[in-house]
């Protein structure tokens, strides 16, 4: 178990280098380093957008994002992951989106949208009907904590960056981040079985996070 840990921070450390050595050649205005980059994190950036403006704004959110990100490359500091910068800019983007439709309210994205990840053809069936769920579930949840756990489950990103992302204090979308999963816990009771109470409140939705994520 030892020898297994440090063989996968050997990889982690490994691919860290790897992401520094290409944010340095883009920020020196390397096109190929940038899109590499841009390759590396464009499912959790797509997937995030998806969950935020729905499936048929996401080419020009993402466009928008990846823009964006170009210009302003050189001010990445490396105090966060890249992930964590680029879908902060995505955030925002997504945010003018909403203040361009006069104040629509973000939460407007049909279930079909929802599904903008296919479904896995060894199990179609059950994998839509997990999306539908975490959709519904994500629906029901008051916009600070929908975001909280928008950039946590379809962002994959840590509480800390999901902190810096919105702005808010860390305790702040701690809070939210396990309100969120007490509302969800009351929602999803009638269809999950035995969630034990005592257990931590990210444990009743890991599963629906192991069904969205690659």
């Amino acid at each position: 178990m030892q020898a297994f840990s440090q063989i996968s921070k050997l990889f982690r450390d490994e691919n860290s280098r790897r992401e520094e050595r290409l944010i340095l050649a883009a920020q020196r205005g390397d096109d190929r380093a940038f899109e590499e980059l841009l390759k590396t994190n464009e499912e959790a950036l797509r997937r995030y957008v998806a969950s935020r403006v729905g499936r048929e704004m996401v080419d020009d959110i993402v466009q928008e994002t990846r823009v964006a990100a170009w210009i302003t490359l050189r001010s990445f500091s490396g105090r966060s992951r890249l992930k964590a910068w680029l879908l902060g800019i995505a955030y925002h983007k997504c945010q003018d989106y909403h203040r361009g439709r006069m104040g629509h309210r973000r939460g407007e994205v049909t279930l079909d949208e929802a599904l903008f990840d296919l479904p896995d053809p060894r199990d179609p069936f059950t994998a839509t009907e997990t999306k539908l769920l975490a959709r519904s579930v994500m629906e029901a949840l008051p916009d600070a904590q929908r975001e909280v756990m928008e950039l946590y489950y379809y962002g994959g990103l840590t509480l800390l960056e999901v902190a810096s992302v919105l702005g808010r204090a860390v305790n702040t979308v701690k809070s939210q981040f396990y309100r969120a999963h007490a509302r969800a816990l009351e929602i999803l009771r009638p269809t999950v079985v035995e969630v034990p109470v005592e257990a931590p409140a990210e444990v009743g939705f890991v599963w629906i996070r192991e069904n969205l994520a690659p």
